[in-house]
């Protein structure tokens, strides 16, 4: 759903306060595919979709160098404080600026933001949407989509390839490579913790 705008009315208020669904799993787990569903069946409110690969960190020069060492799944890669401030103005009624995150510069200020208005639901997802206690007391359900491992790695060189630019030896590298073993094993560490913050576990694609 990368690049698909929400649907939003024009509207800049609401009477009350939005409905948030917080919406976390794994890398490629579907998390996408469940806010599509969510959408289409609550087609008659006001719904705005908040990613959190919006709100990765711009990349130093010595970071771009090692770029292939860099764990883009670490609670650090993202700006928690800029997705907080953004989700708490939303919750208040007001219009924020959401960056667009370009995979290939590994930059927020290539390509032009996103005006997000204020709406009845707000659909807020992403890998560690959970982690960060101050954004959990935000949301009124939490969902976590649990996928097999092997389904999610599939996908996830299908979709960095094709949808983020990578080249498929930089992803079969990091796949190989022990250093990124060690990565997806703290990975799955922060992922464990995610899963004792949800309400509501949909398991995709078998386990």
């Amino acid at each position: 759903m990368n690049g698909v705008e929400p649907r939003t009315t024009g509207m800049t208020n609401v009477s009350r306060q939005p409905f948030v669904i917080g919406v976390c799993g794994g890398a490629a787990s579907g998390k996408h595919t469940v806010c599509d569903m969510i959408i289409e069946q609550l087609r008659d409110q006001r719904v705005v979709l908040v990613n959190q690969d919006a709100f990765y960190h711009n990349l130093s020069t010595e970071e771009l160098s090692r770029v292939r060492e860099y764990n883009f799944d670490h609670p650090d890669a993202f700006d928690t404080e800029k997705l907080l401030s953004s989700m708490e103005k939303l919750n208040h009624g007001e219009a924020v600026d959401i960056p667009k995150y370009d995979y290939k510069s590994n930059m927020n200020y290539v390509l032009p933001s996103r005006r997000v208005n204020p709406a009845d639901v707000i659909l807020l997802e992403g890998i560690l949407v959970f982690h960060d206690s101050r954004i959990r007391e935000l949301m009124n359900m939490k969902i976590f989509v649990d996928t097999d491992p092997d389904v999610r790695l599939a996908r996830r060189i299908r979709r960095d390839t094709n949808e983020k630019g990578r080249d498929i030896g930089v992803v079969l590298d990091q796949v190989n490579d022990d250093k990124f073993t060690r990565i997806l094993c703290s990975c799955q560490d922060a992922e464990e913790r995610n899963k004792k913050s949800f309400l509501l576990c949909l398991i995709l694609g078998g386990k």
